[in-house]
């Protein structure tokens, strides 16, 4: 995404996919020349902002925090894959830090490309942005779901405090439904009590979305805060699905 600081209208909003990834950040490779093809890439920016995800990702209070134990840290979600690095992501809202593996390769293109740059997780920004407007908004919501083709991500929150995060991987709708269910039960929440925001791959049309949203109190899809409404219809569903790449380009 490439958005005019000006009118923070996009200039560029492009995905790409990839099915046939044999390690973690095979995707890397194809990088340079998938930036190659777009000369906008190759201006000068005010601000250069990347979200790299990954699933494993750990949050720590920053009063408990020591930049020393990062890796100790992330290794208790699992073995830090080959070719990766430790990264850290101050969250001020939350008053934590995230960690999370980042691809040495992505890295070392990402310095070859810009002169600066500021790199963050997907969930860091989601969980500020909540954070950013609960605080702002108090009781708007309880539940924040991400939704993607494979993973979803799911937030709890009691007014303008997180309770809960996590990130699960699907294969089916009834396995996300499943996740959700089982989270909410663990957490003693009654889903008809509860307002339900969503974000990511929603199809508000669809039969799941119906199906989902009927046990809820409430179910809405959060537009980001920072996302002008004058250009909403130009362009259609792309701030709902690319809800994470708005809130880093547009909120300080």
């Amino acid at each position: 995404m490439v958005v005019n600081s000006q009118s923070s209208v996009p200039r560029l909003l492009e995905s790409f996919s990839s099915t046939t990834l044999n390690h973690p950040d095979d995707w890397v490779a194809h990088l340079p020349s998938f930036m190659q093809q777009e000369p906008v890439l190759f201006e000068n920016f005010e601000k250069v902002r990347v979200l790299s995800y990954h699933p494993q990702y750990a949050l720590l209070p920053s009063a408990l925090f020591l930049n020393s134990a990062k890796t100790n840290y992330l290794n208790f979600c699992g073995n830090i894959p080959q070719g990766f690095i430790v990264q850290t992501d101050k969250l001020p809202f939350l008053d934590a830090f995230g960690v999370y593996p980042i691809s040495e390769r992505l890295l070392n293109i990402l310095k070859q490309q810009f002169v600066d740059f500021q790199l963050f997780h997907p969930a860091s920004i989601l969980i500020e942005s909540a954070l950013r407007w609960l605080n702002r908004n108090i009781g708007s919501f309880q539940v924040l779901l991400y939704v993607k083709n494979s993973y979803f991500e799911i937030l709890l929150f009691d007014k303008a405090k997180l309770l809960f995060y996590n990130a699960f991987a699907y294969q089916t709708f009834s396995d996300l439904m499943y996740y959700v269910f089982y989270v909410l039960e663990q957490h003693s929440k009654d889903p008809g009590q509860l307002h339900a925001a969503i974000v990511g791959d929603v199809d508000t049309n669809s039969e799941d979305y119906h199906y989902l949203s009927s046990y809820f109190r409430k179910m809405f899809v959060f537009y980001p805060p920072g996302l002008s409404e004058i250009y909403l219809p130009q362009w259609g569903n792309t701030g709902v699905r690319f809800f994470n790449l708005f809130n880093a380009a547009l909120c300080e």
